[in-house]
């Protein structure tokens, strides 16, 4: 199967200058490992992306109801006062 792959891979060689001199069969092997490298780890980074996601949204979220909690306490404040004056 390589000797087949390498027919077309030599042909695109040939159009790069800056890949002339490089053996397609190497260049072949290399796409295939490195193709294969990255299926095996997309289902890794995929739950690792998912994770961090979730974790950096309870992060904002806690941050984010601390700050609408001192907003809170201070409109309290201030509508407590106001209808203190009121009455």
């Amino acid at each position: 199967m390589l000797e087949t792959s390498s027919k077309p891979a030599r042909r695109a060689v040939e159009r790069i200058p800056m890949l002339a001199k490089t053996d397609p069969t190497r260049l072949t092997v290399a796409l295939a490992e490195s193709l294969t490298l990255r299926a095996f780890i997309k289902p890794i980074t995929f739950g690792g992306k998912l994770w961090v996601t979730y974790e950096f949204m309870k992060f904002v979220k806690r941050k984010s109801d601390e700050g609408t909690t001192e907003k809170m306490a201070k409109k309290k404040n201030k509508v407590a006062s106001v209808s203190l004056s009121l009455r």
